[in-house]
């Protein structure tokens, strides 16, 4: 039997990975053909100006907010356009249940947990999970995965994961009234576990050790921000911290005595790079091709002391973040103590703040990046630089790959 040859492979389109966020809607679509996995389109649109301020539609009935219906009426027809301007094929979605949403932790059943029925062990997880759960335990949707033998000192070790099904049954419900067939609800921790597998390791020696390389991610969103380790099997930590792109402002807005929107701008212009980004943060808001010679003196004086007023009332913020983050990661390396943490990746639309992953790799001693992976360098390379960075799209990819031995 002859092979066929790997160029006249049919293209499987796989369902469209749907990121819908705080101020935008993010789609990414893939094919498999026969190994290979391939960027077929992606796209994304944001939500008009008045819209910015996070919504959370599925917790939310009409009755409570008369804007409710006029936002899901928004969201309707630019999820519609968005699929028909991308290109994209068919209906069916990948969408994630954000980490607010979900708890994810490790539990220690005694016993052989294996040999007892699923039912069982489903039990058994609701009713030690009851008292760290902020919903309904009673609507719960669990799962659980166990974790290698090595890891099982005492009894059988557990990852569990407790998500919101209320939440979950209202965000589909409303994707299907609209027309869109949700193939499956992904927790956000294990949607980047596909990409962690698929990341190569910092160090190439570390290459054969992959299965016992712990890789971190952070994924700075709007309002929060969220800490996942993976290992080989699945995510084996997450903890969510009040981090994230609003938190920044909210504090510059308050220590700079600036509105809102101001302290927006000054973040996006400088953040924690200091006064090094003053002359470029000018030449980006004035459209200038000058140098810096021929920028007003005075001016120029002026920036850099903005710069270092926005980097030192950012840097407590972050302090305080890197102190949660030293204690989160050194559990998760006692814990694991025969595996080898990787440098933290970041991702998400914070992730991009000037200055942040610097100052975060700094204050905790260890590499931070934003996140690397040859199909986000694909959806990048569709636009100009700086329109579409990285990290902004990878819960959007991490949706559309498929997992291992998943099918279209």
């Amino acid at each position: 039997m002859t092979k066929t040859p790997w160029n006249y492979l049919k293209k499987q389109l796989l369902p469209i990975g749907l990121d819908w966020g705080a101020t935008g809607l993010r789609a990414v679509q893939l094919y498999r053909r026969g190994r290979e996995i391939g960027l077929f389109s992606a796209l994304e649109t944001s939500f008009p100006p008045a819209q910015d301020a996070p919504m959370d539609v599925s917790a939310t009935s009409a009755a409570q907010d008369p804007n409710l219906d006029d936002h899901n009426e928004n969201v309707k027809h630019l999820l519609a356009s968005l699929h028909k301007d991308g290109g994209f094929s068919g209906t069916s979605i990948m969408i994630h249940c954000p980490a607010d949403r979900l708890d994810l932790r490790p539990i220690t059943l005694p016993g052989d947990a294996e040999k007892l029925p699923h039912d069982a062990v489903i039990q058994s997880i609701r009713l030690q999970m009851k008292p760290h759960i902020r919903f309904d335990i009673n609507e719960a949707i669990i799962d659980y995965y166990l974790l290698p033998a090595a890891n099982r000192a005492a009894g059988t070790k557990l990852i569990t994961v407790t998500a919101d099904g209320g939440w979950i049954r209202r965000r589909v419900s409303l994707l299907q009234s609209w027309g869109w067939q949700c193939r499956s609800v992904i927790p956000l921790p294990a949607a980047l576990s596909r990409l962690a597998k698929t990341m190569p390791p910092t160090d190439a020696a570390d290459h054969d050790d992959a299965a016992t390389l712990l890789k971190p991610i952070l994924c700075i969103g709007h309002r929060h921000m969220v800490l996942t380790v993976h290992l080989h099997e699945g995510p084996v930590f997450s903890r969510v911290f009040d981090f994230g792109g609003e938190i920044m402002a909210d504090a510059l807005a308050l220590r700079l005595q600036v509105n809102f929107t101001q302290a927006h701008r000054l973040i996006h212009a400088y953040g924690l790079s200091g006064s090094e980004n003053s002359f470029t943060a000018l030449a980006e808001n004035n459209a200038a091709t000058a140098t810096a010679d021929a920028v007003d003196p005075a001016v120029h004086h002026l920036r850099q002391e903005i710069a270092r007023a926005v980097r030192t009332a950012l840097r407590e913020e972050v302090s305080l973040l890197a102190e949660g983050l030293t204690r989160a990661l050194n559990y998760v390396i006692n814990e694991y103590s025969q595996a080898k943490l990787d440098r933290v990746r970041c991702c998400g639309g914070g992730a991009h703040t000037p200055g942040l992953t610097r100052e975060l790799s700094d204050q905790l001693e260890w590499p931070v990046d934003i996140i690397d992976h040859p199909l986000l360098d694909e959806i990048c390379s569709q636009w100009p630089e700086g329109r579409a960075p990285a990290g902004q799209w990878a819960t959007a990819l991490a949706l559309a790959y498929p997992q291992e031995g998943e099918s279209a």
